[in-house]
């Protein structure tokens, strides 16, 4: 049971981060029409502001959870910051410029995270009473995994409700689907860009926040994170938060299943995945033609 069970949290947990990645990156693209390739570094810096706030100063399960939040919080304001001072004076020139913008941002918070933290490896470790494991089956299986499929369902839920329950996700619903009916109808469309830029951006913090304790953190690590979180946006459907979610699933679930069966496959089966996907529906699994 053990060789079921155990890749199934694995590859579950895996597909909560990345889903929490690529809603955000989908989120940005869908409305903003924005490939912010700077993603992933905001991903990174969740995880060292987490590390550089919690290790020896408030080393508790609350205290976690509580930087996690905040650096979260302070990550979105400096996202804030690039669509209103960057990404804004950019949105009418031609989107070459913008992923040439967004991965000059990538590398400059990469090499201020390489100037700061070094460019060794760094880890996070978890509080006592998260770093232990819980019974399932009569399997052991690591707390802190079902805890971070746990948030994931419940950043899902919040998705969900925000998108299809309150006036702002009807907003930026209709915005994706047409921004200049959008305008016309009276709606602040800078300022909505700001607000969907900073949800994506807190998504991506908080992912990376979740993420720290598990993988070693290093300042070029935004990179690998940022293609895998495009490869479940293309594979769901660009601009579709239901389609990253399933390709989040089946990607990280696979990935865990092979990783674990044909280590060999470490790595590559994103690519893989994307492929295969993509010769049968060209426009994602949600996409539209």
């Amino acid at each position: 049971m053990d060789v079921v069970l155990l890749p199934l949290v694995n590859g579950l947990t895996q597909a909560a981060v990345l889903f929490m990645i690529a809603a955000g990156l989908t989120l940005i693209y869908g409305v903003l029409h924005v490939i912010n390739f700077a993603h992933g570094s905001f991903v990174m810096l969740g995880s060292y502001l987490t590390m550089f706030f919690f290790v020896g100063k408030f080393e508790t399960v609350t205290g976690l959870f509580l930087f996690i939040f905040v650096s979260s919080i302070i990550i979105a304001l400096i996202g804030w910051a690039m669509e209103v001072f960057v990404l804004r004076k950019m949105y009418k020139a031609d989107e070459f410029y913008m992923v040439l913008a967004t991965y000059a941002i990538l590398l400059m918070i990469e090499g201020g995270v390489e100037k700061y933290w070094g460019s060794s490896p760094l880890s996070l470790p978890l509080p006592a009473s998260l770093n232990t494991t819980i019974s399932i089956l009569g399997i052991s299986v690591p707390l802190f995994s079902i805890l971070i499929c746990v948030i994931g369902l419940a950043v899902m839920f919040l998705l969900w409700y925000m998108m299809n329950h309150t006036n702002l996700g009807k907003i930026i619903r209709a915005a994706a689907a047409d921004q200049t009916m959008t305008n016309s109808l009276g709606v602040n469309v800078p300022a909505l860009f700001t607000v969907v830029f900073i949800i994506g951006i807190f998504l991506a913090a908080f992912a990376g926040g979740l993420l720290a304790p598990t993988v070693a953190l290093l300042p070029n690590m935004g990179v690998n994170i940022v293609i895998q979180a495009f490869v479940v946006v293309v594979v769901g459907g660009l601009g579709n938060i239901n389609g990253a979610l399933i390709a989040a699933v089946l990607i990280g679930v696979l990935d865990s299943f092979l990783g674990f069966y044909v280590p060999v496959l470490t790595g590559i089966t994103f690519y893989i995945v994307m492929a295969i996907i993509l010769m049968i529906r060209p426009q994602g699994l949600l996409g539209k033609a």
